[in-house]
């Protein structure tokens, strides 16, 4: 906690590209801690656009390594974040989609 970092007007925080990096992790669960009007989290793992399967029949490319990231990311957000959202706060994770873009870790 950084002393005279108050986040107390907060109420929607995003986060793209969202890692499984100890200090991504770090940095959110402050947020979580000092952001006492937070209702919305958002961690997108991808930072793509959402599906376009229903237009195209396929989603933007992706490299598998990227993908691998985004579950890695899915997973800490999983196990780190996800149990210390406070229920007040609404709490959406954006994975990659599973249908276009299936990883075997």
């Amino acid at each position: 906690m950084i002393p005279g970092h108050h986040h107390s007007k907060l109420k929607h925080a995003k986060i793209i590209r969202f890692s499984a990096a100890k200090s991504l992790a770090e940095v959110t669960c402050q947020i979580l801690n000092s952001a006492t009007s937070l209702e919305c989290l958002t961690l997108d793992t991808t930072g793509l656009p959402t599906c376009s399967a229903s237009k195209t029949g396929y989603c933007r490319f992706v490299l598998k390594g990227e993908l691998v990231q985004a579950q890695k990311g899915v997973e800490a957000a999983q196990i780190y974040i996800k149990p210390k959202v406070p229920s007040t706060v609404e709490f959406n994770l954006l994975e990659p989609c599973s249908r276009c873009h299936a990883v075997g870790l």
